[in-house]
């Protein structure tokens, strides 16, 4: 009977689970299901687990000797709470597992909760993003490409609503660019390690409220010429200039005069600004270079600053570009903060949730375990607490006698979870961050939860 229920849960969670999975992690040729064969395998093993577990006790019982039973059963305390089971031992087991259930989901939850509290280094809320991919050959050469982008955002930023609007290549900056190797003008050496580059708008830093803290931005000018000058990032001036200034330096990117086959591949530092988390959520972040889109026209990401609700302005925008062109399709029109939510923060928080789980499980079985052992032991002790108490014993010596019996059976539970928690979690070292698998707080609070 209970795998049958078990079964029947199993068949509502895939559907709860499959509404939790993060976006574009399961591809859309596969079908996630209950397998017929899993299913049956695992109804076998629960009959097969059942009747091995409901046999040994019955063995005993059959190869007990009902005088001795009776004399022990007169004596109470003869057996007494001193005597730990074959069913004792299972309940230290289930203690212990259970523990490092705990310690797991914990360490998971104090990894998202650090995730989710650090700072972007750019604002995510009042933006609206819109994936604009022109056809390569309706817009094949830049010029056409760049008429098309100037001209949507200007309708963009003529809609009630919108404080300004940008255009960059590729995703936002949590979610990287281009990574290659840059060349600085007067180095001694050649620093292989690669930087990210983003091709962007005017307006970008502005939309994005990241911070110019030397320099200057860029202007219309610098759009409109097509301009090679660069803005960088904090990290960009640690790794390059470390004792001097970087503002006037050249840079050059190899990359654009190879692949994108720009005739300069020079660029002039004019500004600086602070980080972004421009590598993901939990990348150390790389120098970044900041490069005008209108070099080669390229770009594929509107990206508007509301003043109010940006999922209102979704339709509008949207118009805007089948206006000027109406066989161009538009996707990805979201809100950043659920840009962010879905491919940043719902992957670990979906761990945290299924580990948090199995985890409530586990602790649930060890309770019920826990309860099934002292309260069958407190039943066959009746006589012997009723003499106790004749005797003068109160409820609280009684209570003290059920507390240490159930002792017996958490604290070892504690004692081993805790050593195999300490070597399990050495296994999720690659899935924290700013956590260290040893972390006190996590232990600590479970321990004490448990007990």
């Amino acid at each position: 009977l209970g795998g049958v229920i078990g079964a029947a849960l199993a068949f509502g969670a895939l559907r709860v689970i499959l509404a939790m999975v993060p976006p574009d992690s399961i591809p859309d040729e596969a079908k996630v299901a209950i397998d017929r064969p899993v299913l049956l395998f695992t109804l076998g093993v629960s009959f097969v687990t059942a009747l091995l577990f409901g046999l040994a006790p019955a063995l005993h019982a059959s190869r007990t000797q009902l005088v001795t039973a009776l004399k022990e059963s007169a004596r109470g305390a003869g057996a007494g709470f001193r005597r730990i089971s074959a069913s004792g031992g299972l309940v230290v087991v289930e203690v212990a597992l259970s523990l490092v259930l705990v310690v797991g989901a914990t360490l998971m939850m104090r990894t998202v909760l650090a995730i989710e509290d650090q700072n972007l280094g750019m604002r995510t809320d009042h933006l609206l993003t819109i994936r604009v991919p022109l056809s390569p050959q309706r817009y094949a050469d830049a010029p056409h490409r760049i008429t098309f982008f100037k001209e949507l955002l200007r309708r963009a930023e003529a809609l009630p609503g919108v404080e300004s609007a940008a255009m960059s290549i590729g995703m936002h900056p949590f979610f990287g660019g281009m990574e290659t190797p840059v060349e600085i003008s007067g180095a001694s050496q050649v620093d292989t390690r690669p930087v990210v580059i983003h091709a962007v708008s005017r307006d970008y830093l502005k939309v994005f409220g990241i911070a110019l803290l030397e320099g200057r931005p860029f202007s219309d000018t610098d759009m409109a010429s097509g301009g090679h000058w660069a803005i960088v990032n904090q990290s960009f001036v640690r790794r390059y200039f470390p004792s001097t200034a970087p503002l006037g330096r050249i840079v050059r990117v190899p990359r654009l005069s190879g692949d994108l086959h720009l005739a300069d591949d020079t660029f002039q530092i004019v500004g600086v600004v602070n980080d972004v988390l421009n590598r993901g959520l939990t990348r150390e972040i790389a120098p970044e270079l900041y490069l005008p889109y209108t070099l080669t026209g390229d770009a594929d990401f509107l990206v508007v600053l509301t003043n109010t609700d940006p999922a209102s302005l979704a339709k509008p925008v949207a118009e805007q570009v089948y206006v000027l062109d109406p066989d161009q399709p538009v996707t990805d029109v979201r809100t950043m903060n659920s840009l962010l939510n879905d491919y940043e923060y719902s992957g670990p928080r979906f761990s945290v949730v299924l580990l948090a789980v199995f985890a409530a499980l586990g602790l649930t079985l060890a309770v019920v375990g826990v309860y099934g052992v002292v309260s069958n032991a407190v039943a066959q002790r009746t006589h012997e607490i009723g003499v106790r108490k004749a005797l003068g014993a109160g409820s609280s010596d009684v209570l003290r006698l059920i507390f240490r019996f159930g002792a017996r059976f958490i604290l070892p539970g504690i004692a081993i979870g805790l050593a195999a928690s300490i070597a399990a979690a050495r296994v999720l070292r690659s899935q924290l961050w700013h956590v260290s698998p040893h972390d006190p707080v996590a232990l600590v609070s479970v321990v004490v939860l448990l007990l």
